[in-house]
């Protein structure tokens, strides 16, 4: 017997995080192609569904439910023009701030452009006239891990921006599996709550009493972690909430805080498997954007507890973890005055023994290492830098080691993190430089030579500008991925590490600017006699052997005797 129950699946796992976020109403028009969301919510107790056969009836008519109940009304049709009718509805809504979820079929992308039947160019079809554009693409089972997520996230966005949201669904023949009964959803939530509890997502008030409790009942006596990255949180309050539970604080560079109050190595600690599995945490506790550690991120999609997520623009959870998001900020001090139950301190001090273990192996290596590496540039930097300068770190290498190497972090760190480009890092720290501060930026070459027209700008400028380029032949990050050993060496290098050989202090020295090469010795007096715009080249190398020899080294030392 066949069973084709993906699509279902998928569809019976949306609608029923809808639910329990309080969606009751669907309104649908009637077609084919949206036949496993018609089921769906058929299927679910909870919805009440309403066919209408006129497109701009069904919408206007989910406006209405959505107008009285306050919560979001589900509208669905079949793929082509019918969604076009639903235009006007979707208008009003946004413009009067009313939460629909406005669910539109369509044809998988092998029948769109080719002239198939019914099928039209339906991405962002409403424009800006909704507040948030969904299009997950063909349900792959795959990713049945995160449909829960995405349900919670598409109601909660609904209700957080009370305004219209769009999910583009595409769905391929056959719709359905014969039997129906097989097409259950992924496991439910727990004690039937949202995948994500949403207490204050997306608003401005000050931290609630009822959520404070809530959440401090979920973190007495857990082991837990304090994670930090980019936020509106004042760093000594993020330190005084770990010490007050006795929990690590894992911090990015932007968070601010100086390493000697965190856990500094746990990207070296947590690249060894064995050790992160036996230190899974219970609870964890992030606020704003998640640090560049890709360990850190694997332990997150690991462990099964509930995240709690503060002060992360929008929607901050690529791990699709059971997650409490508050968009807010004041958490920290807030949770400190709740006085929670700390968890015993072998749970901090275990992380930091390790922590510590980690550090005396990467001392002893870069010692031995007899060209600047990445990870020397980066503690030189953070011994450079003092309270009063501004210091962005390109997205690519730059962030990674200052993150996971630096020892002391003095001044207001930046980083474009936003969507990781390496694009307009120079411009970007000129305008940081234009407010008055003292600034530093620290790039690789090809970030450097992608902006090196911003230059220009720069010429006879009367900003304090310290421009720090690691040129080390190319992009090195692609080193640290499995490329780098899958393919033949040449075309690694043509392809990925797109070296070339450019003299940049040359450059730099045409267009008449402070120029310094950097190859030995301390940065500071390198330096410590340039004014105004000053560029540093930085001779390095390829690093890939010395994270391998660092991580093995930890991992051995990690490993249980």
């Amino acid at each position: 017997m066949r069973d084709d129950s993906t699509q279902l699946r998928f569809c019976r796992a949306l609608v029923d995080e809808w639910a329990r976020h309080g969606v009751r109403y669907a309104f649908v028009s009637p077609g084919s192609r949206s036949t496993p969301m018609t089921v769906a919510l058929e299927m679910d107790p909870n919805i009440d569904i309403r066919v209408c056969i006129d497109e701009r009836t069904t919408a206007f008519s989910g406006l209405g439910a959505a107008l009285a109940s306050g919560l979001p009304s589900v509208l669905l049709c079949t793929s082509g023009s019918a969604a076009t009718h639903f235009f006007g509805a979707v208008v009003e809504a946004n413009a009067a701030s009313v939460p629909l979820i406005v669910c539109t079929a369509d044809r998988p992308p092998e029948l769109t452009g080719v002239g198939a039947p019914q099928a039209m160019d339906q991405v962002n079809l409403f424009g800006p006239h909704v507040r948030k554009f969904f299009n997950p693409g063909v349900p792959d089972i795959q990713a049945a891990f995160s449909w829960r997520s995405l349900g919670s996230q598409i109601s909660a966005q609904a209700i957080s921006s009370s305004g219209p949201i769009h999910v583009n669904l595409q769905f391929k023949e056959p719709f359905l599996p014969e039997d129906l009964s097989t097409a259950r959803p992924p496991a439910s939530a727990e004690n039937n709550k949202p995948w994500h509890d949403v207490a204050q997502l997306s608003t401005n008030a000050s931290p609630d009493t009822e959520t404070l409790n809530y959440l401090g009942s979920q973190l007495a006596g857990k082991k837990g972690l304090i994670i930090a990255g980019q936020s509106d949180e004042n760093p000594q309050e993020l330190v005084e909430l770990a010490e007050s539970l006795n929990w690590p604080l894992l911090a990015s560079p932007q968070a601010n805080i100086n390493p000697q109050k965190c856990i500094a190595r746990f990207d070296q600690i947590l690249r060894s498997s064995i050790w992160a599995a036996s230190h899974s945490p219970e609870v964890v506790v992030r606020f704003g954007t998640l640090p560049a550690s890709k360990s850190l991120t694997h332990l997150l999609s690991r462990f099964g507890g509930t995240q709690v997520i503060c002060g992360a623009a929008g929607w901050s959870n690529p791990t699709h973890s059971k997650s409490i998001v508050l968009n807010d900020a004041g958490w920290a001090k807030a949770l400190v005055s709740q006085q929670i139950e700390p968890t015993g301190s072998a749970w901090r001090e275990t992380w930091q023994t390790a922590s510590d273990a980690a550090e005396a192996i990467i001392a002893e290596e870069l010692a031995a290492t007899d060209y600047l590496s990445g990870p020397e540039i980066a503690r030189q930097v953070s011994e450079l830098v003092d309270k009063d300068t501004s210091l962005l770190l390109a997205s690519s290498m730059p962030v990674r080691d200052y993150e996971w190497f630096a020892n002391s972090k003095a001044g207001t760190t930046f980083a474009n993190r936003g969507v990781n480009g390496i694009d307009g890092l120079i411009s970007t720290a000129s305008g940081i430089a234009a407010t008055g501060r003292k600034t530093m930026l620290v790039l690789g070459d090809v970030a450097f030579m992608h902006d090196f027209n911003a230059l220009f700008e720069l010429i006879d400028s009367n900003l304090d500008l310290t421009i720090l380029v690691v040129d080390n032949g190319g992009g090195q990050i692609f080193s640290h991925l499995p490329q780098a050993s899958q393919m033949e060496r040449a075309g690694f290098e043509k392809l990925f590490l797109t070296h070339r050989e450019v003299d940049l202090a040359a450059l730099c020295q045409a267009l008449e600017i402070n120029t310094k090469r950097w190859s030995e010795g301390s940065l500071s007096n390198v330096v410590g006699d340039l004014t105004g715009v000053k560029v540093v080249v930085a001779q390095s190398a390829d690093d890939s052997e010395l994270y391998a020899t660092v991580t093995q080294k930890v991992s051995e030392a990690l490993a249980p005797s």
